[in-house]
């Protein structure tokens, strides 16, 4: 094409002189706007790009001219000054090694010239170029994330970079109904920052065309990079403006599209990684259920009898007492041993429960009237503060009652148990955003201000019998998971030392 052009352009300044003064200067008031156009639509506008280009073919042009003009010389001087079959013969072989070699020729004086003229502009894409390199070597979504931002801050100087994600990303068996953004900081995904809908105009252009979008206001970017691996959508990266105020050129959207493509890949072979983790973690927890809620049934039956002859042995004796005036000392002794068989009996009742956990019996119920309820039961201790955020248009939910509700009675004690000094408890419930037609999820969170979870002890809260409380079992936030996963949710936790703990349910609406 650059040949043709070329072409045309060296024809066209011959012959148009030849024209008339009124059809020539046309021509060229038409050449002129055809021309801006291009530049305009196509980015054209780093002339040190355009210089450096214009330069390697000139060159390779001169070079390749020298050699024929060259080699016309030397068969004229010395082998014949006729044109005959064998002129023409080494014209056509020299016409088809020049089709063969010009582009390689052009490419090693552009590679030069931009090494000499255009330092940083070399480095800048040859720093772009071991990017994609290096993120497909990646096999974690924060290392991909890392090598993402630290390419869109340190090397294109972008401002205000994002990277979305699937929200159920690593998830076996999920659909995808919005890409959420993923934090720099942390590589997690940023609740408050606003998703982009599967079924929304941007994702539906994006999945049509198949190529880089231009100026999306309404997310303040330059371009929105797709990232795709065959017919997925894996990610979509979001670019504000360069900080150096220049336009993104054509290099920079061939560069960026085959970054957002090795990413692509990148992610989804972590994607089967992380679901490959979750179905061996899934199988793991429920032989270890199986094995634990075996033994669990058939010691807390044994324990059962002992501890009630114990508990009406107490019975007895306080009655015995009573009447003949026992001694103060003998009484308190007979109060602790009264007291540690309830602590006990509580204990082989969370055993039992947790060996009981049966599948739910799903009807149609209120959330939000459940909640109430729960909440109700449970005495709220003076020094804390309950808000309830509850969503009105909240649609009933197929649950097991009994079982929801020792969920948020556990989670709300729990809570209550946190704030020792006091704080607040904020319990939401609200529907979150979906595409029309799809399941829809209710999301439940209890958000407490207490101590926190330590980050070395937040992987195994759900785990049977870990527990960091003094007369804890470690059973009641085992039994809350097996209940919700039972519903098809899912049980969620989030905390920081010394801010607070939230505790997500997730179930299907």
């Amino acid at each position: 094409m650059g040949v043709i052009s070329s072409f045309i352009a060296f024809a066209s300044i011959i012959y148009l002189p030849n024209l008339s003064y009124l059809a020539f200067y046309a021509f060229e008031v038409a050449y002129l706007t055809f021309t801006a156009y291009a530049i305009v639509k196509h980015r054209l506008m780093d002339i040190k790009v355009v210089i450096s280009r214009t330069a390697a073919w000139v060159l390779a042009t001169a070079l390749l001219m020298g050699i024929y003009f060259g080699g016309v010389w030397l068969y004229l001087s010395y082998v014949s000054r006729e044109i005959g079959a064998w002129f023409l013969t080494g014209n056509a072989i020299y016409g088809i090694m020049v089709g063969e070699m010009f582009h390689r020729i052009r490419l090693f004086f552009q590679t030069s010239s931009d090494k000499l003229f255009l330092r940083g502009k070399y480095d800048y894409y040859k720093e772009l170029s071991e990017a994609s390199s290096r993120v497909v070597a990646r096999l974690s979504v924060p290392e991909i994330l890392k090598v993402l931002y630290d390419t869109f801050y340190n090397v294109v100087e972008i401002g205000n970079p994002r990277i979305y994600l699937p929200e159920n990303f690593g998830e076996v068996g999920g659909k995808t109904e919005r890409y959420v953004y993923y934090d720099r900081e942390t590589s997690r995904p940023r609740k408050d920052v606003e998703g982009i809908e599967e079924g929304g105009e941007l994702v539906k252009e994006l999945k049509e065309k198949r190529k880089v979008r231009f100026g999306v206001k309404e997310m303040e970017a330059a371009v929105v990079v797709p990232c795709f691996t065959e017919e997925k959508l894996t990610a979509i990266m979001v670019l504000g403006p360069k900080l150096t105020e220049e336009g993104y050129t054509d290099e920079d959207l061939r560069l960026l599209g085959i970054l957002g493509s090795q990413a692509a890949v990148a992610l989804d072979h972590t994607r089967y990684i992380e679901e490959y983790r979750e179905t061996q973690e899934k199988l793991y927890r429920s032989e270890k259920l199986a094995s634990i809620g075996k033994l669990a049934g058939a010691i807390g039956h044994d324990l059962r009898n002992p501890l009630g002859v114990i508990k009406n042995s107490v019975f007895f004796l306080n009655l015995k007492l009573g009447e003949g005036g026992a001694d103060e000392k003998v009484k308190k002794h007979i109060g602790i041993i009264e007291k540690e068989v309830e602590t006990s009996t509580r204990i082989i009742e969370d055993i039992l429960s947790f060996a009981r956990v049966k599948m739910p019996e799903l009807k149609a119920e209120d959330i939000g009237s459940l909640l109430k309820d729960s909440l109700y039961r449970i005495p709220v201790p003076e020094d804390i503060k309950v808000i309830k955020e509850i969503a009105e248009d909240l649609p009933p939910a197929m649950i097991d009652r009994g079982q929801i509700d020792q969920v948020f009675s556990n989670l709300i004690l729990n809570a209550y148990q946190a704030m020792a000094d006091g704080g607040t408890l904020k319990i939401k419930a609200k529907v979150n955003p979906t595409i029309v037609g799809k399941d829809r999820e209710l999301e439940i969170s209890f958000e407490d201000t207490g101590m926190g979870i330590p980050p070395e002890v937040l992987p195994k809260i759900f785990e049977p019998l870990f527990t960091t409380k003094v007369k804890g079992t470690g059973l009641g936030l085992s039994i809350c998971h097996s209940i919700i996963e039972g519903h098809k949710g899912r049980l969620e936790v989030e905390s920081t030392v010394g801010k607070g703990t939230t505790f997500r349910v997730r179930l299907p609406g």
